[in-house]
């Protein structure tokens, strides 16, 4: 599934960029990555950590090395090149502490979070009041500039404070079915409740861990029922070719979502996840062995968590946002961070091989 989380990880770059292609649509990028980290993760705890020694140390552990290195290497990076373009006049993330400077404990509301990871997906419950001070709101936008967004250097980050959140979760949840059954119920629950109350295109609709926790157990719950049904469905397909196809359309989705969306509306999305789910188990059948699709793989999280330190870089020398530089620069960028998180993995795998039951 290589190839689809590089696509997806595009359509949020491309989205943030001063340039816009007709059929992507960003939230549904992001909450098609929610999905398929649950499938992944119900996978690797099923298939490896639940048979170590120390299972939720070991899983917990791994997980925090596939993401806070490259993450902290990506805000180190941002901090000075924010500092860099604040002098030369541009667009910065440290405009608005300067220009709005926040008061008493909101610092430590706003930036603590950017360094722990959890809780920036909270902050898009607060807006900040004129003494500086934060204050619980339901609809950011009825609220004057800046938000917190604006007070942060990676302000896509707030899905790794949801990706963190729902492994917490993992090991006492994903492989329960009442437990996760439940935790769906509520998620849909709270996400319905608000909708009540706000338009689902509100921001909070797609921002904030409790409404986005179903489509994790949706993709740990397609993981678990392709377990029972894998070697019927293979044989029901005549050839590779025709498991191909149907893998496929997950990606085909994706490159046309929008025109869905024109047919169906807010349904479109539910729609599609609830198709994704369907196929997606096929998708990681036929994808599983490809060399090239572990390799796009390997770029979707840097791509993803890199195209703002870009975007940034490019402002702080005054160009502003040009699509093809932003992308090169981003490619090349991630492919730096890649060979850094290989680094990484082969110590992870040690720790694995050592905590693994023999």
């Amino acid at each position: 599934m290589g190839g689809l989380r590089l696509l997806l990880a595009l359509m949020v770059a491309i989205n943030h960029l001063e340039f816009r292609l007709p059929l992507f649509d960003s939230r549904f990028a992001v909450q098609m990555f929610f999905l398929i980290s649950g499938f992944y993760m119900a996978m690797v705890w099923n298939e490896r950590y639940r048979h170590y020694k120390s299972p939720v140390r070991s899983f917990y552990i791994s997980r925090a090395l596939r993401i806070y290195p490259v993450y902290f290497i990506v805000l180190l990076a941002t901090i000075p090149i924010a500092w860099y373009g604040l002098i030369q006049g541009y667009e910065s993330p440290l405009v608005a502490p300067i220009d709005a400077p926040l008061t008493g404990w909101a610092w430590t509301l706003v930036y603590a979070p950017q360094i722990t990871l959890f809780g920036m997906d909270l902050q898009g419950f607060a807006y900040r009041l004129a003494d500086g001070t934060l204050q619980l709101t339901g609809s950011v936008r009825n609220h004057p500039l800046p938000w917190i967004v604006h007070y942060q250097f990676v302000p896509q980050a707030w899905t790794l404070a949801c990706e963190l959140t729902f492994y917490l979760i993992v090991p006492f949840a994903i492989l329960r079915w009442k437990v996760a059954a439940s935790l769906f119920f509520l998620s849909i629950l709270s996400r319905a409740i608000f909708w009540i109350y706000r338009s689902p295109q509100e921001t909070l609709g797609t921002a904030f861990f409790p409404f986005e926790l179903a489509l994790f157990l949706a993709g740990s719950l397609s993981y678990t029922i392709w377990t029972h049904i894998k070697e019927k469905v293979l044989k029901a397909f005549s050839s590779r070719f025709s498991v191909a196809l149907v893998a496929m359309s997950p990606v085909l989705m994706a490159l046309s979502f929008n025109v869905i969306h024109n047919k169906l509306g807010e349904a479109a999305y539910w729609v599609c996840y609830a198709y994704a789910a369907l196929t997606i188990p096929l998708l990681f059948e036929w994808s599983k062995h490809s060399a090239p699709d572990k390799q796009f793989g390997e770029l979707s999280f840097p791509v993803y968590i890199s195209h703002f330190l870009v975007i940034d870089a490019l402002l702080s020398v005054g160009i502003d946002r040009p699509p093809i530089q932003v992308l090169l620069f981003t490619f090349l960028l991630s492919i730096l961070l890649v060979a850094v998180q290989k680094k990484i993995d082969a110590y992870r795998t040690s720790l694995n091989r050592k905590a693994a039951v023999l």
